[in-house]
């Protein structure tokens, strides 16, 4: 089997362990409890009188990860990581209402969204917050763990059942959706914010259950939800947004499909013209043939249904390169039309795709770096998803059907403003119908292997090389 690539050596490996920037405090003895060996995984459950936000940070392919956010009422549990563990350690951060939280010196980086952020290593420079962690030994020797969030593993914590304080209620603001159906829902909402469409999911809400799925005063009269039931039926009433199987925070309501996305209805919900709280019932009359809790009920959902409050987003589903977030004025309702696009200059009549071909960069190291990527990549993460990059040319597939193409080049940054690769070398990939770049460093490339961090979010992008 022959491959077009060489193999360059390109130190871009992140270390082994976060950085311990502070003195450990003295070790915590922690609450665990078994859990049945059938439910692998890292489990988290809050033993606290308030709710509290949780990110993990952990180690996988020798490099660091954090994500977030888990919303744990109190008395709650969820499976942050699913699968058998393989490391002793890992690592946590419970936030009150207040974003407080006593790290003990294992620094990773964050955001106040939903994220999964590669790497632990110059957080602010790359656009993120460097948060204070602590860690959990789970004792190197098993495949399943519990942790729970106590005064022992959260300091300053309060124990359940202690009234919480008056300034943490939820009367202070917030969009609360309450499920008064039979079935469990999967819920997701969508709203305008900072001039544009936003649409976040998925919540699980049992039957009888609540998910504050917005936790700041509103700021809007009209939102959009979705709940779906265990076959994923919803009926929307025409306001488009675009959503994913998978947990998401997307920015933008158009040109969903060309952005690798699944364009979807909601239906809309007025919380009237001065409300900062809003709890909303899901039931009969706000959800077209449902039927009330004692009802009859539908089957339980698979095991890879989205699960639990704000997880991490996802935007890079599969190899095809999703846009940036479209510049709109915010209209009236949402729409799902595309943005206009802009007229190319005269520089960019050179090029099929919007921008001037790229020739074989002159920089030897970067000539290098071309060369080796050149090929076909199939994703390890989607394997029905691969990628072509050959003669300055990016080709996006899915199943075997073309997706899109555009230009690439080789580059020592981003020429997007304020995104920082770190000092990596960058893939700058211009498709025809995006106005901006896609940027993505170049984390790890052989013979057999590319590995790319999407810019500027921080998702890792994993292919194998194909025979040409």
């Amino acid at each position: 089997m022959e491959y077009a690539m060489a193999q360059v050596s390109i130190p871009f490996r992140l270390p082994l362990g976060p950085r311990l920037t502070a003195v450990l405090l003295a070790p915590v003895a922690l609450m665990v409890f078994a859990v049945s060996p059938a439910l692998a995984g890292l489990e988290v459950c809050n033993q606290t009188n308030i709710p509290r936000w949780v990110a993990v940070g952990y180690n996988k392919d020798s490099m660091w990860t954090s994500e977030g956010w888990w919303n744990l009422e109190p008395g709650d549990c969820t499976t942050v990581l699913d699968g058998d563990l393989t490391e002793q350690f890992y690592y946590y951060r419970a936030e009150d209402q207040n974003e407080d939280f006593e790290g003990d010196g294992y620094m990773f980086c964050g955001v106040d969204d939903a994220f999964t952020i590669v790497g632990d290593q110059d957080c602010e420079g790359r656009g993120y917050n460097e948060l204070g962690f602590r860690e959990v030994d789970t004792g190197g020797s098993t495949t399943t763990f519990t942790l729970v969030l106590s005064p022992a593993t959260v300091p300053g914590a309060q124990p359940i059942g202690t009234p919480p304080p008056a300034d943490l209620t939820a009367s202070d603001g917030g969009l609360e959706i309450c499920n008064q159906t039979s079935v469990v829902r999967w819920v997701a909402i969508g709203y305008s914010k900072d001039d544009l469409w936003t649409s976040e999911g998925w919540w699980q809400v049992e039957p009888g259950d609540c998910a504050l799925v917005l936790d700041e005063e509103l700021a809007q009269r009209y939102y959009y939800y979705r709940a779906e039931d265990p076959d994923e039926r919803f009926q929307g009433d025409g306001y488009m947004f675009c959503t994913v199987d998978d947990a998401f925070t997307i920015v933008g309501d158009h040109d969903c499909a060309g952005r690798g996305y699944e364009e979807v209805a909601f239906r809309e919900l007025d919380t009237g013209e001065t409300a900062t709280f809003y709890s909303f019932d899901l039931n009969p009359a706000t959800v077209p043939g449902a039927s009330p809790i004692g009802g009859a009920t539908s089957p339980m959902p698979a095991p890879d249904q989205p699960m639990n409050q704000m997880p991490p987003p996802v935007d890079e589903r599969q190899a095809a390169v999703p846009t940036q977030p479209p510049t709109q004025t915010m209209p009236g309702q949402p729409s799902g039309q595309p943005p206009a696009q802009q007229p190319p200059s005269a520089a960019d009549m050179a090029s099929p795709f919007g921008a001037p071909s790229a020739a074989l960069p002159s920089d030897e190291s970067l000539s290098s770096l071309y060369r080796a990527v050149t090929g076909t990549w199939r994703s390890v993460d989607d394997p029905a998803a691969s990628i072509a990059l050959r003669d300055d040319v990016y080709t996006a597939f899915q199943g075997g059907t073309r997706q899109g193409a555009g230009s690439f080049e080789v580059s020592n940054a981003c020429p997007l403003r304020g995104v920082d690769s770190g000092g990596d070398p960058v893939i700058v990939v211009r498709m025809a119908q995006d106005p901006e770049p896609a940027c993505f460093s170049v984390l790890y490339v052989d013979a057999t292997s590319l590995e790319l961090i999407s810019l500027p979010r921080g998702n890792l992008l994993r292919y194998r090389a194909e025979a040409n």
